[in-house]
């Protein structure tokens, strides 16, 4: 059972063929104990199977009773059978012609003397429908229904089999309710050479050159609607026979619910990196010059990205009935959405382009779950009679800038399905000022922050009535030349009615580069970087008074750096910029804390994000050439880069312009930074030097540019479990 006949792949996507033949099945159990993932969260909400509804056929064309549920869309390829077994999948592409492909199946059941034999079930099922359309299905299965996870109830007596997943892969869930014995587990494992346990503590399975992981399995405990911490992890224990698989497992509460949580991980070459190709890749390019600036995804598993092209209709994949199906100007935004099977040319993906007849990109992009809809921010050089603002619904009352010289940014709502705009206003930006951005992010009820900066003073005021308590400072000449950029912010609903907006910033040029939303704490921080000074005759009370002579501060009992570039001097020459963090309570907009973040030199902040447990990321870069002495404080009479080595990654050499990550607990106080990475990539950086994504196992990515690997090393070359890796 290594290269397998079993299951009948699919051309381009699905992997299994399915017809319409329900499995009539009533799960006994009315309310399954659902448990609560790592973070607090019931870990569901991303994740499809096909249904109970499908027959499958193996490569014979024999029909496959046993299996009921196929994983739509994850690597590996879960198939969810009869009997309490699941099969695990490898597809191994037969590069560049798939004249032998072949599929890697390793099967898992449950076995003992107490064991069970349930059928399994799905549980949640989603509204949306699944269709089918292959070389033996020419006509289409169409209509599947799909759901949210697979339950295998009473594997064992009191112990339930969990299968489900999120974007990043799926999941495994033992479920041990009180009374349960987790002696009893015991796995069978077929269709491999050998078995062992690595120094991980993982599981790992091989057939031939192949090989699969099963991640040390996480255990913990739920006591209502929280968790409670298990000081140890469950270990594998293997058998002689190498086929049987046991848990070792120590002292837990019998009256609190018992959870192990396995991830299995695909790890088809061994052998080191370089060699085995990414999972997926692609050009999104036409004929001219093309970008990609920002993507990012919803629960779904789709994939939507923003950026700018100059090449024309017929050159990218623009979708038919595209919002707008051709290039208009010098450059125009483009946008669009792949599935879940990375197409791009489906019937549930869209690409298209956004502008006029000038210069236009799109600069950043998030999806809006609550409101079923995309929101990009850019910049837009068009003015309004080439390429109009469109109101929401027609709503006059809706935010909706006219454009104005020196106001360059935009923000604009897509339909998730089709990408269709039904959103689309001018907000201030300006490209006439290095670095120049726009972000945006959406809360959890829906609203929309803008994150930019420009020339406000020349553009006026938005004078709206601000909410009782909001934080706003007010613009105008006394904030200097009216060529001072300006950072802000603004607020809009979800009926995209400006609700909030304030300048953010000092006398001086400030930028704002990014945003984040925190569901955890209800805040939101902007980053960016500032060159206002601190004066200390002014008192830092977090009030918006401040700003007109100074770069506002507010204390928050973390980390706070009063002074810009480690000094409390009032020169009243602007310094080289230090980065800035700053942070609202949204339940009432208020400023809950701000500091300057950097030291002697250039110090700019270009990312920003927040994991499940609230704690806070940044990264940019820095051309500050030594540390502070204090590790973990802020140093005011310091003048080095902000230091914080807790004993993990850390870069003690601090020379030379390189970038840098720094991360907070959700008290402010700074946990970890250090200074990473090739000053050759990132002279005249720009806003994309360095950014951060956080996955929903909380891993960190820091991602940035790098040129030349022989001046300096940029970053450690760590091969990780032999997976795709570029040494050079």
């Amino acid at each position: 059972m290594k290269a397998m006949k079993t299951f009948q792949p699919l051309a381009k996507g699905a992997l299994v063929a399915c017809l319409l033949v329900p499995i009539s099945f009533t799960p006994a159990l009315a309310q399954p104990f659902i448990p609560l993932d790592v973070n607090g969260e019931a870990p569901s909400q991303a994740w499809t199977y096909l249904p109970n509804e499908g027959q499958i056929f193996d490569l014979d064309g024999e029909f496959r009773s046993d299996v009921l549920f196929h994983s739509v869309g994850t690597f590996p390829t879960l198939y969810m059978m009869e009997e309490n077994r699941i099969a695990i999948c490898i597809p191994v592409p037969d590069l560049p012609t798939h004249d032998n492909d072949s599929i890697y199946r390793f099967d898992m059941s449950f076995t003992g003397p107490d064991v069970k034999r349930p059928t399994p079930f799905l549980w949640e099922p989603t509204a949306k429908r699944h269709n089918f359309y292959e070389t033996h299905t020419p006509d289409g299965i169409l209509g599947v229904t799909g759901g949210r996870r697979v339950i295998y109830e009473d594997v064992y007596d009191n112990i339930d089999f969990h299968v489900y997943s999120n974007p990043f892969g799926p999941k495994l869930y033992l479920v041990m309710r009180p009374g349960a014995d987790p002696s009893q587990i015991q796995m069978f494992f077929e269709g491999h050479d050998s078995i062992n346990v690595d120094l991980t503590g993982a599981l790992r399975l091989y057939s031939g050159m192949k090989h699969i992981r099963l991640e040390q399995a996480m255990a913990y405990q739920q006591q209502g609607q929280g968790l409670v911490a298990v000081p140890w992890a469950a270990l594998y224990t293997i058998d002689n026979d190498s086929t049987h698989v046991n848990f070792e497992f120590f002292d837990y509460d019998p009256q609190l619910p018992l959870i192990f949580s396995i991830h299995p991980l695909p790890l088809p070459m061994l052998g080191g990196g370089g060699v085995t190709p990414p999972e997926w890749s692609t050009f999104v390019a036409g004929a001219h010059d093309d970008a990609l600036n920002d993507l990012t995804h919803d629960d779904d598993g789709y994939v939507y990205f923003t950026g700018h092209s100059r090449s024309g209709a017929g050159l990218l994949p623009i979708s038919p009935g595209a919002f707008q199906p051709i290039l208009v100007g010098q450059n125009d935004v483009i946008i669009g959405r792949f599935n879940q099977f990375y197409e791009i040319e489906s019937n549930d993906t869209w690409m298209t382009y956004l502008g006029g007849d000038m210069d236009d990109k799109g600069l950043s992009i998030v999806h809006d779950g609550v409101n079923q809809r995309v929101v990009v921010g850019g910049m837009m050089d068009s003015g309004p009679t080439d390429r109009p603002n469109i109101l929401l619904n027609g709503d006059p009352d809706c935010y909706d800038r006219l454009w104005l010289e020196y106001l360059t940014g935009f923000v604009s709502f897509l339909d998730q399905e089709d990408g269709i705009v039904s959103y689309l206003s001018r907000v201030p930006g300006s490209y006439y000022l290095e670095p120049h951005h726009i972000d945006v992010d959406v809360d959890d009820q829906g609203n929309t922050y803008v994150v930019g900066s420009g020339f406000l003073s020349l553009t006026g005021a938005e004078f709206i009535t601000q909410p009782m308590g909001s934080y706003v400072q007010q613009p105008g000449p006394e904030y200097g030349s009216p060529f001072f950029n300006t950072a802000f912010v603004l607020q809009l609903d979800p009926d995209a009615k400006l609700t909030w907006w304030t300048p953010l910033g000092g006398p001086y040029n400030e930028w704002g580069m990014a945003c984040k939303f925190d569901e955890v704490t209800g805040r939101l921080y902007i980053v960016g970087s500032t060159e206002s000074n601190n004066d200390p005759s002014v008192e830092y009370n977090c009030a918006p008074e401040a700003a007109q002579v100074e770069f506002p501060l507010c204390d928050a009992g973390g980390y706070f750096q009063l002074g810009l570039n480690g000094t409390n001097n009032n020169d009243p020459t602007p310094r080289p910029p230090d980065g800035f963090i700053i942070a609202f309570n949204l339940a009432d907009r208020s400023l809950y804390w701000s500091t300057y973040f950097g030291g002697a030199g250039e110090d700019v902040i270009t990312d920003v994000a927040v994991d499940r447990e609230g704690f806070l990321y940044i990264t940019g870069y820095t051309d500050s050439n030594v540390y502070n002495t204090n590790t973990c404080i802020a140093s005011n009479s310091e003048s080095g880069f902000p230091v914080c080595d807790q004993g993990g990654y850390f870069v003690s050499n601090a020379n030379n312009r390189r970038q840098f990550i720094a991360k907070f607990r959700a008290n402010t106080s700074l946990l970890w930074s250090t200074k990473f990475g090739d000053h050759q990539g990132i002279f005249n950086a720009g806003p994309v030097s360095a950014k951060l994504a956080i996955d929903g196992e909380n891993n960190v990515y820091v991602y940035a540019n790098s040129r030349t690997p022989t001046v300096s090393t940029p970053v450690p070359m760590v091969p990780y479990a032999d997976n795709y890796h570029q040494a050079t």
